[in-house]
């Protein structure tokens, strides 16, 4: 999930389990060590290596060993800036004072990975003993439905104390309930598919579903056979799919299938991607499993390879196959301004939800 959801989780687990012991600082702890695990993308804005993001966010640090280790020590250096800041002193001994930091820093911890596992890019829950990414697909990355409550119960938390531990053991209990609703959702959205498959008389190789932002109740269904991807959109709430757009799969020329940054992109899409032969950026794979078929049906985040040449995020209209078989110059390619992005991107998000909760 998005940076500011894995803070307010964090300070919501601090708020139900310990704020009885440690008062509002239980919050704002645990809001900021919910935050640590993320702190995986600082390292890789310094690493050379241009796949250091794929390779590196949501590994290591979002390991349940990360959390197990990590959680003595830093619950112990917590211990002792709570006692250098604060005058007010616990009656405990401070071996229990101790075990009750290390616990929180231990659940502000493990919550984070275990949130990122139900979105689509999933999380190493297992590294470094295993690089794979678990991925349950249940909620889009920025999901306000889930957000929203959780900042709620802080500010209760933080205004009626006496309140607190009711307002925020409810809404975790709901926002876990969504989550598993995001389960179903993401299963009727299969069935969708293999309806199409079925329907077809289409030999699939693979079916997917992924949900898309801003609501889990749209999601984008995704179908490869041997040698053509089919997207559509489907909607769980008035059980409405939209036309299916098809792309030919282009094969992947064997010096760039062992290149490295190919098996890292081809690891972190888990095989979920199309490829443009033909650009001026060389052999371009896109990762498939978030776009719309309002903009970039086949995928959003891109990754072109050419020679040892790698150039990440390439714009979507520079990645496009060129008429009459020839490339065009990149200069010559219109790019829109920032607002102009913007203004496009909320607009295809509210058109979606009014498709979705409306079906027009």
């Amino acid at each position: 999930m998005d940076l500011i959801t894995q803070g307010l989780l964090g300070a919501v687990v601090g708020q139900v389990s310990f704020q009885r012991h440690l008062g509002k600082r239980a919050i704002l702890w645990g809001g900021i060590v919910g935050l640590l695990p993320d702190a995986d993308v600082i390292v890789a804005k310094y690493v050379s290596n241009p796949m250091a993001m794929e390779l590196i966010h949501r590994g290591l640090t979002h390991s349940v060993f990360f959390a197990l280790i990590l959680a003595f020590p830093l619950g112990m250096a917590l211990y002792h800036i709570d006692h250098w800041v604060t005058t007010k002193r616990d009656i405990r001994t401070h071996a229990e004072q101790i075990k009750t930091w290390s616990l929180l820093c231990f659940w502000a911890l493990v919550t984070h990975p275990l949130l990122d596992l139900f979105t689509t890019f999933g999380t190493q829950l297992l590294a470094p003993f295993s690089n794979h990414r678990f991925a349950l697909n249940a909620i889009p990355i920025i999901d306000l439905v889930y957000s929203v409550p959780l900042m709620i119960s802080i500010i209760v938390g933080l205004a009626m104390p006496r309140k607190s531990f009711i307002v925020g053991s409810v809404t975790l209990f709901l926002t876990s309930a969504y989550l598993l609703l995001g389960i179903a959702q993401h299963d009727k959205a299969l069935g969708v598919a293999r309806s199409f498959c079925a329907q077809n008389k289409l030999n699939c190789s693979r079916i997917e579903a992924f949900p898309l932002l801003p609501t889990l109740f749209a999601q984008r269904l995704w179908v490869q056979t041997n040698d053509t991807v089919y997207v559509s959109e489907y909607s769980t709430w008035n059980k409405k799919c939209k036309p299916w757009v098809a792309q030919a799969i282009t094969a992947v020329p064997a010096p760039i299938r062992e290149h490295i940054a190919f098996k890292t992109y081809d690891w972190f899409t888990n095989g979920i991607y199309v490829t443009k032969a033909q650009t001026a950026h060389g052999f371009c794979v896109i990762d498939s499993r978030y776009g719309s078929l309002a903009d970039k049906p086949f995928g959003r985040f891109c990754v072109c390879i050419d020679n040892d040449a790698v150039v990440k995020n390439v714009d979507y209209d520079e990645v496009k196959s060129v008429q009459n078989g020839a490339i065009a110059p990149i200069a010559s390619i219109q790019r829109p301004s920032f607002g102009t992005k913007l203004r496009t991107y909320f607009g295809i998000l509210k058109d979606l939800c009014t498709w979705t909760f409306t079906g027009e």
